[in-house]
């Protein structure tokens, strides 16, 4: 892939989660042509396949693969099996990118309990296991340049949320979890040091992207100022392109104008 160093990656091994569609399907196609063999999971079964289908052609001529794996990243036994089965069949992981994710927009007075613990398991607790697991797998296998790739959001950076946002966006429970995310990533980091395990650990941070979570109308009024799918599975590359005397702890990309 052009500009980015990847030669290290050519033939290891990627777990993406949420890969089916929007940036997902991004960052597996990018990892894939960059010769990686990509474990694709999500829930929908059939956009997996089609994913796997598309690319595999172009995939194998870079020496890499697509293996969709349907999962549901907030059941222990889906894990289980995923992982099970990667160990078995590819070895060692030597890259995560947690990128499943669920963001009802729906104002928080009018949310129920199963809407919050539904974003608060799939984002931070799925995406806890999901790491937990990947790391036990570079671990047992001597990996020592593995690396995870947190996909967080802007929002969870900011000290306050705007009322524009929030009038255009109104997923307070959404904003909560990536502000966890970030905090697990800097205790991840801090814990795996702690242990002496040499992991990696990346919070990239997009602003407003073009995916399915965002609804047509808001992308209409945001009059499509945001960032492509592309842009961040480039800069997924661009993190694991680094040398391994590098850590990327946090990399954000903006929408050029974009001030929340």
């Amino acid at each position: 892939m052009e500009g980015l160093d990847m030669s290290r990656f050519r033939g290891r091994v990627a777990v993406v989660t949420g890969a089916a569609g929007g940036l997902g399907s991004a960052i597996a196609e990018d990892l894939a042509l960059s010769g990686m063999r990509v474990v694709a999971v999500d829930v929908a079964e059939a956009a997996l396949q089609a994913l796997a289908v598309r690319l595999a052609d172009a995939a194998a001529g870079a020496g890499g693969a697509v293996h969709p794996m349907q999962a549901d990243i907030t059941k222990e036994a889906d894990l289980d099996r995923v992982f099970k089965w990667v160990d078995e069949n590819l070895g060692g992981i030597a890259a995560i990118v947690n990128n499943a994710g669920i963001a009802p927009i729906k104002p928080f007075l009018d949310s129920d309990m199963t809407t919050m613990a539904a974003t608060m398991n799939t984002n931070v607790v799925g995406l806890a296991a999901a790491t937990k697991r990947a790391i036990s797998s570079m671990q047992k296998h001597g990996i020592d340049d593995g690396h995870v790739v947190n996909i967080g959001s802007t929002v969870g950076h900011a000290e306050s949320v705007s009322r524009e946002i929030l009038a255009m966006f109104p997923m307070s429970m959404y904003i909560a979890s990536k502000h966890a995310v970030i905090g697990f990533n800097r205790a991840l980091r801090a814990e795996l040091r702690n242990q002496g395990v040499n992991v990696r650990v990346t919070d990239l941070s997009p602003g407003t992207v073009q995916t399915p979570l965002v609804p047509q109308q808001q992308l209409e009024k945001l009059e499509y100022r945001v960032v492509q799918p592309g842009d961040l599975s480039r800069a997924v590359r661009f993190v694991l392109s680094s040398p391994p005397s590098v850590e990327i702890v946090h990399l954000t990309l903006q929408p050029a104008g974009e001030v929340w």
